[in-house]
């Protein structure tokens, strides 16, 4: 199995973005999910160390970690946050 560390706030709009998976309601194949919630400033403070392979951040963090991640637009709100994940190669 690979893990997958996904971090995301607490907030009901990043839960719904993860619910499918906390929840196991498809299929992860290889993949076996760990969900951290924190605030949206830990979550950006960590992208821009690059702690973990997917992490909702806000879109002034993703400026600065863009130069070791991808953006995935999984959503747009008044915040706009994306989810960001590390280079395959960083696994």
């Amino acid at each position: 199995m690979t893990l997958i560390r996904l971090g995301h706030s607490p907030d009901p709009d990043d839960a719904f973005m993860f619910y499918a998976l906390a929840k196991d309601l498809i299929p992860t194949g290889d993949f076996e999910f760990e969900h951290l919630l924190r605030d949206i400033e830990t979550l950006n403070r960590w992208a821009m160390e690059g702690r973990l392979e997917v992490s909702a951040i806000s879109v002034h963090a993703y400026a600065t970690a863009s130069t070791r991640a991808r953006c995935s637009c999984c959503r747009r709100t008044s915040t706009t946050r994306h989810a960001v994940h590390r280079e395959a190669s960083a696994w």
